[in-house]
């Protein structure tokens, strides 16, 4: 499941989106080059660490819609999804990580979504 994060009445999620699985990013990698993965399905993220080498993690697909079905059935309402982008790392992140890559394909199709919900 997606990494969560909240308080009484609130959830916070972020999760890889399996959407975007095989792109290389600076900074990760969903899963693996022309595979599909099904909502639940195992799939390995890669993320690059500060000194460059790189970590495996295993993880499951979780679609956006997945995640904010299983929030309704929850009994969360008001849910939002937000896929961030680099751009928005921009004085709240450290700054000689925000300018060390160029983010091109981060910019481009974004691979983490947070979603917000309230308990109704």
């Amino acid at each position: 499941m997606p990494r969560r994060a909240g308080r009484a009445g609130r959830s916070s999620t972020s999760a890889a989106d399996p959407a975007c699985s095989g792109v290389e990013y600076a900074s990760l990698r969903v899963g693996e080059p022309g595979v599909v993965y099904g909502p639940g399905q195992a799939l390995t993220v890669r993320l690059r660490r500060t000194d460059g080498t790189w970590q495996t993690m295993p993880n499951h697909a979780w679609p956006p819609a997945a995640i904010s079905a299983l929030l309704e059935r929850a009994g969360f309402a008001s849910i939002a999804q937000h896929h961030p982008t680099p751009d928005e790392a921009d004085g709240v992140a450290d700054p000689a990580h925000v300018h060390s890559r160029d983010w091109a394909a981060e910019r481009q199709r974004p691979p983490l979504v947070v979603t917000v919900a309230l308990r109704a």
